[in-house]
């Protein structure tokens, strides 16, 4: 009952989700149920990636290393996942493709999709756009799943860096409306922002404007390092279609260095 409520709270409120998925996991663990233990903090890991919360996903991280310790096999693949995870957040490209080396696409649990991810991701760090578009690949042959909208985003910043900005401004305002149908609302705050930086990027100041305004609840709501970059960049390349490109220096020397992902990681490439 207790994850049943964390998963109905977690699309329309996800930090308020994360303390009954806490509870989940903790009653899970008491009853010796490690399926559902592992079940909880899986969901809580998530909630927590999207947050940028690296120093509760390394918590989660060591009680999954415990039981994988003792011979479960579906907590050394969620370790793997988790470890490559923080990987990801902390920018380290190597370290995501080195833990993920050995996983394939038989690994249980349904990870595969989000392993295919995070290579693809790293590989896109790294400037190899071929090998980031491969490893996609075999997920599109796949019935749509609940990772299928991470899979179009990643898409899209692939097709950036091709350079077909085209189907990257099609492409994202069909994809927010579909994550907007599904109401999760850490997709909407992601699609949002990014379709944001791509109409401020591309002289429609106007829209861009507007998705800012728009976004500014879901930013207050569920704040983060990433939020926090985008909405930066976005705002940044609205003072240069302006014409103050002063500003737009100042705002990125001073506001966004410091952030999670600095000017040497994925997200700045992007």
């Amino acid at each position: 009952a207790l994850l049943a409520t964390a998963l109905e709270c977690q699309r329309r409120a996800p930090l308020d989700a994360l303390g009954v998925f806490r509870s989940a996991a903790e009653r899970f663990g008491g009853k010796g149920d490690v399926e559902g233990e592992l079940t909880a903090i899986a969901h809580e890991g998530r909630v927590r990636w999207w947050s940028n919360d690296l120093v509760e996903l390394l918590t989660l991280y060591e009680r999954v290393e415990t039981l994988a310790g003792e011979g479960w096999p579906a907590a050394r693949q969620l370790a793997a996942v988790g470890l490559a995870s923080v990987a990801h957040l902390g920018g380290d490209s190597t370290e995501v493709l080195q833990v993920l080396a050995g996983a394939d696409d038989g690994m249980p649990g349904g990870w595969h999709g989000v392993v295919r991810w995070l290579r693809s991701v790293a590989h896109r760090r790294n400037g190899d756009l071929l090998r980031a578009r491969e490893e996609l690949t075999p997920l599109l042959e796949l019935p749509r799943g609940r990772f299928a909208e991470s899979v179009d985003s990643a898409l899209l910043h692939i097709s950036w860096l091709e350079g077909d900005v085209d189907r990257v401004r099609h492409g994202w305002p069909d994809l927010r409306l579909i994550v907007e149908r599904q109401g999760d609302r850490f997709l909407v705050r992601e699609a949002t922002l990014e379709l944001a930086c791509k109409t401020a990027m591309l002289g429609e100041l106007a829209t861009a404007e507007e998705l800012l305004a728009t976004a500014a609840p879901l930013l207050r709501d569920m704040p983060g390092p990433l939020a926090h970059l985008l909405r930066t960049i976005a705002t940044a390349a609205l003072a240069v279609g302006e014409g103050d490109e002063t500003s737009a220096a100042d705002l990125l020397r001073t506001d966004a260095l410091p952030a999670l992902g600095g000017p040497e990681s994925w997200y700045w490439r992007d």
